[in-house]
């Protein structure tokens, strides 16, 4: 949990290590590829109707290819959903690992500039052009 330090800034306690971030950008576009992979097998173990024409003759020889491989359709898709659990398994070990590991930057907060409500401007310092950076 969080906690407020100094002038209101927000503490991460040394036992929880944030990140990757964005997170949920992370897992999403993970999720978003898995599911693709699963939501297109059945079109495409059907053929794909939209498909350039010029295209077809290889689009149906390695469908074929991957029937002969794996005779029943439904095995292949089996497969493929257990394929797509492994890896978001293996991501979530991943990111716990991460969160885990013992390693933490020794950097001093910035100073708050100005701040109201959640939002806070930071002085990051540097001598070039000020600019104004924010994100939702």
């Amino acid at each position: 949990m969080e906690s407020m330090g100094e002038a209101g800034q927000r503490r991460v306690p040394d036992s929880q290590r944030k990140g990757p971030r964005p997170l949920m950008l992370h897992l999403s576009l993970a999720q978003t590829i898995w599911r693709g992979s699963s939501a297109a097998w059945p079109s495409w173990n059907s053929g794909w109707q939209n498909l350039n024409p010029a295209l077809r003759a290889e689009e149906e020889a390695l469908r074929l290819e991957l029937l002969r491989a794996e005779a029943d359709p439904a095995a292949a898709a089996d497969a493929l959903e257990r394929q797509v659990r492994k890896r978001q398994r293996e991501l979530l070990d991943g990111i716990e690992a991460y969160r885990r590991h013992p390693y933490r930057r020794a950097l001093e907060d910035p100073p708050v500039l100005w701040s109201e409500g959640s939002a806070r401007l930071l002085d990051y310092g540097g001598s070039g052009p000020p600019c104004s950076w924010s994100r939702p």
